[in-house]
């Protein structure tokens, strides 16, 4: 195992890791690559974005009005000098 190996594990609240299975290797002082996995991503966009606003009202977030946005971009193309 000179080359080294790649297993997945499950990091723990208290910061320490439980591997998925033993390693045969002697004891001593290994290298850790962290990379966490991505989540599969389950359901539709839309309610990924259902998700998303409900956080955002649990939050108190106000979404600009239709005229808050017009004005916004507005204001953004007046520092283009357009």
């Amino acid at each position: 195992m000179a080359d080294g190996k790649t297993i997945t594990a499950v990091l723990r609240d208290d910061h320490t890791l439980v591997l998925d299975e033993p390693l045969a290797i002697e004891s001593g002082t290994v290298e850790i690559v962290i990379r966490p996995q991505r989540k599969e991503t389950q359901g539709s966009i839309l309610a990924s974005l259902r998700e998303i606003r409900a956080g955002q009202k649990r939050r108190g977030h106000v979404p600009m009005t239709r005229d808050e946005v017009d004005d916004y971009i507005k204001e953004e193309r007046r520092g283009w000098g357009v």
